[in-house]
């Protein structure tokens, strides 16, 4: 996108927002609804292996409007508070809500087991929670985006 912008003469910051929870948060992605579910008490186990870069939704939002006024043009920024496990999100939104944390963590290879059922149950025309590409894509980008975070 800056390179676009650059070659075109387009004045553009770039910003690299982390996982968002908070309220307000409504965005139906996979992690805000995982994070919805830990709040309304329906997510009795986490993924042991798992952490995420997190930044809290009006934080996210202020940092936005930060960009638009004082970023430089032609930079990209990181937007992110803190590096979190998943336990302890899920568990401070459960808390935040007043309901059960999740108790059970299950080992991130597990969870590939449990996705290749749900590439089972694609093939068969059911709606899995989880899927194999979806493990691995979590597992990848919590890695990354961590170490991209630290780096600068």
């Amino acid at each position: 996108m800056l390179d676009y912008a650059r070659h075109r003469g387009v004045p553009a910051v770039a910003l690299c927002v982390s996982n968002t929870y908070g309220p307000g948060d409504w965005q139906p992605t996979p992690h805000g609804s995982l994070v919805a579910m830990a709040a309304a008490g329906k997510m009795p186990v986490y993924v042991k292996d798992m952490a995420m870069e997190v930044v809290g939704i009006e934080d996210a939002a202020r940092a936005l409007i930060l960009a638009a006024d004082k970023g430089r043009v032609g930079e990209r920024y990181i937007i992110s508070e803190r590096f979190i496990s998943a336990r302890e999100l899920y568990a401070t939104a459960a808390d935040a809500a007043g309901v059960k944390r999740p108790r059970f963590g299950i080992p991130l290879k597990a969870m590939y087991a449990l996705g290749f059922c749900g590439d089972v149950a694609v093939a068969s025309r059911t709606d899995p929670q989880w899927i194999r590409k979806v493990v691995h894509f979590y597992r990848s980008q919590a890695v990354a985006e961590h170490r991209a975070s630290r780096a600068r």
